[in-house]
């Protein structure tokens, strides 16, 4: 028993480490495939890319000292819901290949208000106010922000009326 808590605990810990060193991985190459456009289409791509890199190494930074401390001062710290679970990277997964189909069948306003608050809810947030409010407050802001802002066209979806 103690055998298979050990190794659940190293597996916990090696995801912790290498789920973000994906996404980093993920982010050079949309960094470097969007260094083949034109200046105006490439620099939000990259700087989006580049942030999410950053926010990845400091991750992985404090989940490195945050081993090195436990297993230094030799503590068995218990997670009731362990962030860096296979569970959760395949709710992540399946929700990132999921999107972009949404987006093409209902449009990318109602897409994202699920994608959001299914996201939140399968990766252990269970208070429904605040998922709510989360998704529809980004949803917003997103619409906003490219929809009225930048003028870019949203898609409409398949269901609403839109084309492929």
């Amino acid at each position: 028993m103690a055998q298979k808590q050990c190794q659940k605990k190293a597996l916990s810990s090696l995801a912790d480490i290498l789920l973000p060193g994906a996404v980093m991985a993920v982010c050079a190459g949309i960094y470097l495939t969007a260094s083949g456009y034109r200046r105006e289409a490439r620099l939000f791509p990259q700087v989006i890319a580049g942030i999410t890199a950053v926010l990845c190494l400091l991750l992985i930074i404090k989940n490195c000292i945050y081993q090195l401390n436990t297993r230094k001062i030799g503590l068995e710290v218990k997670k009731e819901k362990d962030p860096g679970s296979i569970k959760r990277f395949l709710y992540v997964v399946g929700g990132v290949l999921l999107y972009p189909a949404l987006i093409i069948g209902i449009g990318v306003v109602p897409a994202t208000l699920i994608y959001l608050s299914t996201s939140m809810w399968l990766l252990g947030y269970k208070n429904k106010k605040v998922i709510l409010l989360i998704s529809v407050v980004l949803t917003a802001f997103m619409y906003v922000l490219f929809g009225t802002i930048l003028s870019v066209k949203l898609p409409f979806g398949l269901l609403f009326g839109g084309k492929l």
